[in-house]
């Protein structure tokens, strides 16, 4: 039974971050193609774009990572399992992709919103002689 639960969590278990990530992607490229007037801060959309990616590269990055250096370390190959530092680090390294997605949808909501409206500087007063 626990095998069979595995294998579910294993192919429904991450739909719905996948539908996010889709949704995010079509987002962007939604305002870039439709609407690039609406980015009121460029710099931070860009930024929002490169946290994206980040986003999809890190996590496999990070994981494999992981297994090298569990490999490295022992922790396959012997009886005692994986050590404190793993058991530590290894869930960071899976909320690492999720965190950088919402960070750069924070940043694309940012970028995109509107901004405080100023009335126009006003003039300085003309000097008389001029």
């Amino acid at each position: 039974m626990r095998n069979e639960l595995y294998v579910l969590k294993q192919i429904f278990g991450d739909i719905g971050l996948g539908w996010l990530y889709a949704a995010c992607l079509l987002g962007l490229i939604a305002v870039l193609a439709f609407r690039p007037e609406r980015i009121r801060l460029p710099a931070l959309f860009r930024w929002a774009c490169v946290l994206f990616a980040l986003s999809i590269i890190v996590p496999p990055a990070l994981s494999g990572l992981f297994g090298f250096l569990q490999g490295m370390d022992g922790g396959y190959g012997s009886m005692r399992g994986p050590g404190d530092f793993w058991v530590i680090v290894y869930p960071l390294l899976n909320a690492a992709g999720p965190v950088l997605l919402g960070i750069s949808i924070i940043c694309a909501l940012v970028a995109i919103s509107p901004g405080p409206r100023y009335s126009a500087a006003a003039q300085p007063p003309r000097h008389p002689l001029e």
